[in-house]
């Protein structure tokens, strides 16, 4: 088990508060598979709301994606949907870290 940060930076003008506009919102990402390194050539989205069964397993993740090259199923889930302001200058370059803790299986 891998525990990630999701972050994201941006110049903004003007702006006080960033954050999704709900609680399904679609995080599209790019992925690479820890077993054979292939990244995925399209956009994969994950979100806090949908769940998909394991297989195999009793459990359920936020994303599960089998590798086009080498087969192998992981999956992805995300523990907490909450925004921390962690860098801000006078300039109004903004990092926020979206997800603290998104838990990957590979």
């Amino acid at each position: 088990m891998v525990l990630l940060g999701v972050q994201i930076s941006c110049e903004l003008t003007n702006v006080t508060n960033l954050s999704p506009s709900c609680d399904d919102f679609r995080w599209y990402l790019k992925v690479k598979c820890g077993n054979c390194g292939e990244n995925t050539h399209d956009y994969v989205y994950i979100n806090s709301v949908e769940k998909t069964p394991i297989q195999d397993s009793r459990g359920d993740a936020n994303l599960v994606i089998r590798c086009k090259f080498c087969k192998r199923v992981s999956n992805a889930g995300m523990q907490s949907v909450y925004m921390l302001c962690i860098f801000q200058t006078s300039r109004h370059e903004i990092l926020k870290e979206v997800y603290n803790s998104l838990t990957a299986y590979c």
